[in-house]
Order: C-alpha cells, then structure tokens, then sequence
C-alpha cells in the first residue's frame, strides 16, 4: 500500500515535495518493494554534506599556508634587519 503525503508516514513532506511536481499520476509507477522516494534526496544531502566537509578542509590548508608564508616573511625581515 502506498501511503499518501501527510498522512502518517514518516516521509510524507518529502515524497510530497516530490510528487507535487507536475508529473502525470499515469506515468508514476509504484511498485511495491520499491526504493523510499526519501532515498535521492539523503544521497543529495550526504553528498552535499560531504563537499563542505572538503571545502572546510581546504579553506583550512590555506590558512595554515599563509600562516606559513607569513612566519617566513618574519624570518626574513628579522634576517635582512640584521645585514
């Protein structure tokens, strides 16, 4: 049995999210054993999750370059204030 958006399923926004979508009912097969239509959409968000992990990991690395660069800068600063 399929059950419909909002009545006591536990993903009833997200499978009404997306079958609100203009298709036709007609070409919606629901087979039973079918995957959860909640399934797309967490691989969407792990997907999404696991980019800014990646992007903080990044944006991490170039601060510790800088910090790098800026701590040879002062090595060398304190070099050429001594010649």
């Amino acid at each position: 049995m399929v059950g419909l958006p909002g009545l006591g399923e536990p993903e009833g926004i997200l499978t009404f999210i997306i079958f609100s979508s203009p298709i036709s009912w007609s070409k919606v097969k629901l087979t039973p054993g079918a995957a959860s239509p909640a399934l797309p959409i967490l691989i969407l968000i792990l997907i999404l999750i696991l980019i800014l992990i990646l992007i903080l990991i990044l944006i991490l690395i170039l601060i510790l370059i800088l910090i790098l660069i800026l701590i040879l800068i002062l090595i060398l600063a304190e070099r050429m204030a001594v010649l």
